[in-house]
């Protein structure tokens, strides 16, 4: 978009590619090296400082802060409906789920590793991975199950 809007100003398409899609894409994998994530940070500064120079950021700050109520946060507690509770227990007895649980606990060959680097290695989805769509699942459902429908609408299928 930014160079949609300034033509150039990021270099030439080969250039961004070089320069900045390829360290950042191999440097903020799971399974990257540590030079492979010191060159994707130095990346990502190096553009986010060029992107400063062409990009204007105003707050609501300086703005219009004296015209806002103060932020208030209330916390409310809901209990979970009974068909959110069988699909977490769905999701409980899952073995993606089990996987993750089980996957930084000492292996029990008596090695010092966690299983999921030792005798319990699966070629697959790694335990690290799994972690992080199981939240994201886990959160959809206690916010609605209906979020996990394909292509949700408001519709009767979410009631």
């Amino acid at each position: 978009l930014l160079d949609w809007a300034n033509p150039g100003c990021l270099g030439s398409a080969k250039h961004f590619q070089a320069e900045f899609t390829s360290p950042m894409t191999k440097g903020f994998r799971l399974d990257a090296t540590k030079a492979e994530l010191a060159a994707a940070r130095k990346s990502q500064a190096k553009l986010n400082t060029l992107k400063q120079s062409w990009m204007i950021r105003r707050t609501k700050d300086g703005v219009i802060s004296d015209q806002l109520p103060k932020k208030t946060d209330q916390v409310v507690f809901c209990g979970l409906s009974q068909f959110q509770m069988s699909v977490f227990n769905f999701l409980l007895s899952h073995p993606n789920t089990k996987l993750v649980l089980t996957a930084w606990e000492r292996c029990t060959c008596g090695k010092k590793l966690p299983r999921s680097r030792c005798c319990y290695r699966k070629s697959g989805p790694q335990p690290q991975a799994l972690l992080f769509q199981l939240m994201h699942i886990f959160l959809k459902v206690a916010n609605h199950a209906a979020l996990l429908l394909p292509k949700s609408t408001n519709s009767v299928a979410q009631a």
